[in-house]
């Protein structure tokens, strides 16, 4: 493919994708149509079949760049090394958020985007199972599921306030902060901010 053909098709990309973003705050997924999509992007049908099949298809796309966006990430860093120090990948994750133009207030206020960060925290979940040889001892891989689906829950919870506009701070901020109650727990970030202190 020739480079301004690529710089063409990756334009045509970005346009459908902003399109299904803003049509997923008034509407749902399943209502969403192929002709509206297009009339928006002011873009023939037949142009959007050359990159979907569908309208699912297209949000199933946004869905794996993602994911896999988020387990290229995760991949770089050793478990072991997350689960003391989250800082660096806490960081990593939100350097992506910062330049990923489509993961937006809009994005985060569609109903499919919750089905997503599940998705997302499951494969964080997934990974520190996976890798948690040297960690903990085999017969306490129960307590670390628990622990990290505990932990990869509020993170993400967290990160989605964020984009929500509910928590007014940078998301280097936030990342300290994160990382300061997974490591210190709430019990040092309650010491921190004790009235009598």
């Amino acid at each position: 493919m020739k480079p301004q053909e690529d710089r063409r098709v990756r334009r045509t990309r970005r346009i459908l994708r902003e399109v299904l973003v803003e049509e997923l705050q008034s509407q749902e997924l399943q209502k969403i149509t192929v002709k509206n999509i297009c009339a928006k992007a002011d873009i023939n049908r037949s142009t959007f079949y050359l990159h979907y099949s569908n309208v699912f298809d297209l949000w199933n796309s946004i869905e794996q760049e993602i994911l896999g966006s988020m387990n290229e990430i995760l991949s770089s860093f050793k478990a072991k090394a997350v689960l003391t120090k989250p800082l660096p990948l806490l960081l990593e994750i939100t350097g992506y958020l910062e330049n990923e133009s489509i993961l937006n207030r809009k994005f985060f206020q569609c109903r499919e985007s919750i089905i997503l960060l599940d998705k997302i925290k499951d494969g964080f979940v997934d990974f520190f199972l996976k890798n948690s040889s040297g960690i903990i001892r085999p017969e306490n891989i129960g307590e670390l599921n628990l622990y990290i689906t505990f932990v990869m829950s509020g993170t993400i919870s967290l990160f989605y306030k964020w984009f929500l506009g509910e928590i007014d701070i940078s998301l280097n901020k936030l990342a300290h902060e994160i990382e300061h109650l997974i490591t210190g727990g709430v019990e040092d970030f309650l010491n921190d901010f004790r009235i009598d202190r």
